[in-house]
């Protein structure tokens, strides 16, 4: 196994931000708009059920991260429980899905930035990859210091607009409206659940996390909690400031309600306010994808360099340079209607090998940390149908980019693991 014992510098604070920041992305500034035009006002029961679908996964992220605390998440995980040909081809398709995946906050951050300064929005995106590469080469302490300031200022913004929204609401009666049925509102559930998608970040930096098995689990559940208080706040205040109709039909529903409530100047607060959160989310993946290719380069599943750490910020240079490199190229493209939903389906089934993991862990290993969940059983099986309904959702084309790119892993593993002797599982220690 790969050499977990990095220096934990990350306490609560920190970790949370880290989840916050990686979860908070660029789409929720349309996203109560899509909500909100498939279900109108019963947007607020999608995000509810959205958030219990995500609870049920964090429980297991939760159990698996505090029996198994190291560096990579859940590829340590599935690799340690399930052996290393599902342990590789978990965290190839998990760091696929969040390089693919990066292109809608890259390209968000330019488009955002453009419309303020006129700017060219693909050469603003690369900028700033590039800006946060290099910040990541000082190391961890660094770059998550600066995404905890950035989602204290995102937050802040977006808890000011909520409140304000909140001024114009006259009544509840809108609030409990159900104008397309249960069906708008099942059917919205499944952008408002990836809109909850980033909390299992925070395990994959599990190696630089004090008290891991303590601080891991609280601060899975404290994100997910802030987050969802964050995303009702917005949605109650934007139904309290504008009619959902007006909502639906907008391109911008959030800097249509700034407007609304605060003026003239509330777009551009909204456009500022997504400018640092593109930020925040994509300095959560260039830490987050470059920790995973260190993790399976460090077991050898990957060439050695990328397993190099500086001496002095222990650092996997290559690893997050290669990381932002192919940021780069996914921002470069422009085009990611299939991309972003392959990535869409591909970070889902993730969740797929941390169920299996969960089972097989709980069954066969008595390694319990401070956070054990005494009810699995009873979590399971939901945990498992919300997996399922959300991946049949994806699409036939997400599905068959999804499992091309997985196969292309597959192929890797056997002429790369064969010729270079990878090693057999080994055993977690015991508690």
């Amino acid at each position: 196994m790969a050499d977990q014992h990095a220096t934990p510098t990350l306490g609560l604070g920190a970790t949370i931000a880290m989840g916050v920041g990686g979860t908070i992305g660029g789409g929720i500034f349309s996203l109560i708009g899509v909500a909100v035009e498939q279900a109108g006002p019963g947007a607020l029961l999608s995000f509810v059920f959205a958030f219990g679908a995500a609870l049920l996964l964090a429980v297991c992220h939760a159990d698996l991260s505090g029996r198994f605390p190291r560096t990579g998440g859940g590829y340590a995980i599935a690799r340690a429980v399930l052996g290393p040909g599902a342990g590789f081809l978990m965290g190839w398709g998990y760091w696929g899905a969040y390089v693919m995946a990066s292109g809608y906050t890259t390209l968000g951050f330019g488009n955002y930035l453009s419309a303020l300064t006129g700017w060219p929005p693909v050469p603003a995106a690369v900028a700033m990859v590039l800006v946060l590469t290099g910040i990541n080469l000082f190391g961890i302490r660094v770059s998550t210091r600066l995404l905890t300031v950035l989602v204290m200022v995102e937050v802040a913004v977006l808890v000011a607009v909520a409140a304000a929204g909140l001024g114009h609401l006259h009544g509840g009666a809108t609030l409990l409206a159900l104008p397309e049925g249960w069906a708008g509102v099942f059917t919205a559930a499944v952008p408002a659940f990836l809109a909850f998608g980033g909390f299992d970040q925070i395990a994959v930096v599990a190696g630089s996390v004090r008290r891991p098995q303590h601080t891991l689990p609280r601060a899975i559940f404290g994100a997910l909690s802030i987050v969802l208080v964050l995303y009702l706040g917005l949605l109650v205040g934007a139904l309290g400031a504008l009619p959902w109709r007006l909502l639906a039909s907008d391109q911008a529903p959030l800097v249509a309600v700034a407007t609304s409530v605060l003026g003239t100047w509330g777009a551009s607060l909204i456009a500022v306010t997504a400018l640092v959160t593109t930020m925040a989310t994509t300095n959560a993946l260039v830490l987050v994808t470059s920790r995973v290719w260190w993790a399976m380069s460090a077991d050898g599943h990957l060439p050695p360099a990328f397993a190099r750490r500086s001496a002095t910020t222990d650092t996997p240079v290559w690893s997050v340079v290669f990381g932002g490199l192919c940021m780069i190229l996914v921002a470069w493209i422009g085009n990611l209607t299939i991309i972003a939903a392959a990535a869409g389906f591909m970070y889902t089934a993730t969740f797929g090998w941390m169920l299996a993991a969960w089972v097989r862990a709980r069954r066969r290993y008595r390694v319990a940390g401070e956070f054990e969940f005494k009810g699995y059983r009873w979590v399971l099986a939901p945990a498992v149908a919300s997996l399922l309904f959300i991946l049949s959702q994806t699409g036939f084309q997400a599905i068959a980019v999804g499992v091309a790119w997985l196969s292309l892993g597959a192929i890797f593993y056997a002429a790369y693991g064969r010729r270079h002797g990878w090693s057999a599982i080994q055993t977690p220690p015991s508690s």
